[in-house]
């Protein structure tokens, strides 16, 4: 069990409030033996829900030197220009790259990421992968793509595709030529689809928007004002071509390409709750699991994405567990079991033996450059 006050919530800023946790899941029952812990002025909001990424590509660097009409232009080009960088990281086994990834999302405040590509092994139950789509790369790298997806004896596991990655008429035409070959009417989640328009949109389950990757390969993203109500869905996509801080994903989004606070917002919480029927991230009341993000604010005020990242969250709950809390939490919360780690310069500390993972993956390549710094784990 265990007990939280004196945080808000964004739908009522000017009111503290308390809750409890009992098996994983938010109560409203009141237990007096628990002594709460003070969140501290803090917002709390649902774990977001990472909609796409490759959780073994995220030990690479950006890879790509301008920007691409669509994305069999970028594919080729890095597989020519930076085959030794590729080798490097791909001489690390495909497990430890996996467990960085399932890293990058926690400390970005995500307790659901959406794996995409083959089905990983998973030692790490710290946050919930989905990994049951039917996951198909694209109609022109994914070999008989119009088959697979009409496949009959699969009608009810949803597919997972990247639709239109690209500014060209290629990448339009893919929107299309996907729409023509559903005729069977399966549930389709894509990715990235730049150019839909919201007739298109209406014709998929989930539009994912990758907004850093689009950015960085294409100097542009969807317009989220295209997509049917309660279908825009975030993704991060790999360190590949996005930056691991997930939090400057969300300030380009809203600075640069216009997304709304709360178009966001929804796209990390409600919209993908909804769509992967969890008991989770739509709303925080009695029965809910206890899926939960707390953010120090710098100040108080309305609470907006784009003016935080990843080094202000306070704690993340995954099912009523604490994954990582900040350093001044340190007297209230055992740190047995958890690894201090400096996050832009801010001490926090994460669940589990971090130090051991990023010095076993340096063993295999000495290369490689972390974004935190792990200093001591403490068992």
């Amino acid at each position: 069990m265990l007990s939280l006050n004196n945080f808000y919530t964004i739908d009522t800023p000017e009111k503290a409030a308390f809750i409890q946790i009992k098996n994983g899941k938010i109560t409203l029952d009141t237990f007096d033996e628990l002594k709460p812990i003070d969140c501290k002025g803090s917002f709390l909001l649902p774990g977001f829900i990472n909609f796409h990424d490759h959780l073994d590509f995220n030990l690479f660097p950006q890879l790509g030197k301008e920007h691409y009409q669509n994305y069999t232009e970028w594919g080729p080009f890095i597989q020519a220009e930076f085959k030794n960088e590729i080798k490097e990281v791909l001489s690390i086994t495909q497990q430890l790259r996996t467990q960085w990834g399932i890293y990058k999302n926690l400390l970005n405040g995500f307790t659901t990421v959406v794996n995409h590509g083959e089905k990983l092994i998973n030692e790490n139950e710290l946050i919930n992968v989905i990994q049951h789509f039917t996951n198909l790369h694209s109609p022109a790298f994914e070999k008989n793509w119009q088959w697979k997806l009409k496949n009959p004896f699969n009608l009810r596991v949803p597919v997972s595709m990247h639709i239109g990655e690209g500014i060209d008429e290629l990448a339009n035409k893919e929107i299309e030529d996907v729409i023509h070959h559903n005729w069977l009417q399966k549930k389709i989640i894509a990715i990235h689809t730049l150019q839909i328009n919201q007739q298109q949109s209406k014709r998929f389950t989930g539009i994912v928007t990758c907004p850093a990757s689009n950015h960085f390969m294409f100097n542009q993203t969807i317009n989220s004002h295209q997509v049917e109500e309660g279908k825009l869905l975030f993704g991060s996509d790999s360190t590949l071509t996005a930056d691991w801080n997930i939090w400057n994903h969300f300030k380009l989004a809203v600075n640069q390409y216009s997304f709304s606070n709360n178009t966001l917002l929804q796209s990390l919480t409600t919209n993908a709750a909804s769509i992967l029927k969890l008991n989770s991230n739509a709303t925080i009341e009695d029965g809910s699991d206890a899926d939960l993000l707390l953010i120090q604010p710098k100040q108080k005020k309305e609470f907006c994405l784009a003016d935080y990242s990843c080094e202000d969250i306070f704690m993340l709950l995954s099912k009523g567990n604490i994954l990582l809390f900040d350093e001044t939490l340190k007297n209230d919360i055992s740190i047995e079991g958890f690894t201090l780690v400096k996050v832009n310069s801010v001490l926090k500390y994460v669940k589990g033996n971090l130090l051991k993972l990023m010095n076993d993956i340096k063993k295999y390549n000495s290369n490689i450059h972390f974004p935190i710094q792990a200093i001591s784990y403490h068992d």
